[in-house]
């Protein structure tokens, strides 16, 4: 796997892409809101299988998750205080209220990107180095990697973000309640079919 394509600022590119995508968002912001679980690790559950085309555990998950603690806690305050200090604003029209708006939005962004650059660093030095591909397509050199990305089929595609989105529920949620199970097919729908398509370009 090429250097080039585990990092940081690709797994940002493609969050940011596929999460301004029709219908993304609110799936996103159920999985935060109503679920409790992060839209940046759940992001990072596709495009770990899209980029490596491995399967991560739930153990791995675990050790995903303290590794970014720290940085994922800041995000989960600044959001907060977000909410709470704009909620204050009775014209949401304003110019000032939507400037402002705009710069705490900046702000969390960079504060999540950390958290991103906390997941590949992680996963780069802890998992990756002892990954054993459960399901894996063959790929013989980087240049042969893409080219396999690309003619990778809508089910492997499909069952490799599957699992890892499941593994990562389940590290994180002791018992998974139908209508998350729901959730799941509906950003599997929407993520992994985008996902080949934009490789494929």
């Amino acid at each position: 796997m090429s250097d080039t394509v585990f990092t940081t600022d690709s797994l940002w590119q493609f969050a940011n892409d596929f999460y301004q995508k029709e219908g993304v968002e609110p799936l996103c912001l159920a999985l935060q809101d109503e679920f409790h679980l992060n839209v940046n690790v759940s992001l990072f559950a596709i495009w770990y299988a899209l980029t490596t085309r491995r399967i991560l555990s739930k153990d791995d998950f675990r050790s995903l998750m303290s590794a970014i603690a720290v940085s994922d806690q800041k995000v989960v305050e600044f959001r907060s205080f977000r909410r709470k200090f704009l909620a204050q604003y009775n014209d949401t029209s304003a110019s000032e209220f939507i400037a402002l708006k705009q710069s705490f939005l900046s702000l969390e962004l960079q504060l999540e990107k950390q958290v991103m650059a906390d997941l590949v660093n992680f996963c780069r030095t802890s998992i990756l180095p002892l990954a054993q591909s459960h399901f894996s397509i063959p790929s013989d050199d980087n240049h042969s990697r893409l080219a396999a990305l690309k003619s990778a089929d809508a089910t492997t595609i499909h069952f490799l973000a599957g699992e890892n989105l499941e593994n990562y529920f389940a590290a994180a949620i002791e018992q998974i309640p139908p209508t998350l199970l729901t959730l799941h097919q509906q950003l599997l729908s929407r993520l992994t079919l985008q996902a080949i398509a934009q490789q494929a370009a």
